[in-house]
């Protein structure tokens, strides 16, 4: 499955406030989706990377994420955080600033493993280096795909569902 295939299902969570429509839409998402794709949809759906009980935590800032949109953007950190004090979402900040992309069809499991690394950098340099890396996946995304990933390292996907919704 595409990454914008799953954005689009996330889009479609995240203006559903019914439960069960919830419950049918994450159906239809894992239906569609391979078998080895199911875990890695399930955590990103959680703004993770991995099972809560596992160390593996993104460890970037709202700045460090307006940094990326900016560097993405092609735009200034101020012109950034200025959209994102009126949008209030860093997600949205990302989908209206995502002009420069240069779009590729990449793949969930593509996305969840780029996004995995980010998790592993670590030393010296390593803010500027997950910054430069999460600026690399928001460029080649579409709007909807690059609102969600803005959203995935600071875990606020507000999709409006538990664990329990995914169960």
């Amino acid at each position: 499955m595409t990454f914008r295939n799953f954005a689009n299902y996330l889009q479609q969570l995240e203006k559903t406030s019914s439960r069960n429509a919830m419950v049918e839409i994450l159906a239809r998402l894992f239906k569609e989706a391979e078998a080895t794709e199911i875990d890695k949809i399930v955590y990103l759906t959680q703004g993770r990377v991995a099972p809560l009980y596992e160390p593996v935590e993104f460890q970037m800032a709202e700045k460090s994420v307006i940094k990326s949109i900016a560097k993405a953007a092609d735009l200034s950190e101020e012109e950034v955080t200025k959209k994102y004090k009126i949008t209030g979402d860093l997600g949205e900040t990302a989908q209206e600033l995502n002009l420069e992309s240069r779009i590729k069809n990449l793949g969930v499991i593509e996305i969840f493993n780029k996004l995995l690394e980010i998790t592993k950098i670590s030393g010296e340099g390593s803010v500027e280096k997950k910054i430069n890396l999460l600026a690399e996946i928001l460029k080649e995304s579409d709007p909807v795909s690059a609102r969600f990933l803005a959203r995935i390292p600071v875990d606020k996907m507000r999709l409006g569902f538990s664990d329990m919704t995914v169960l």
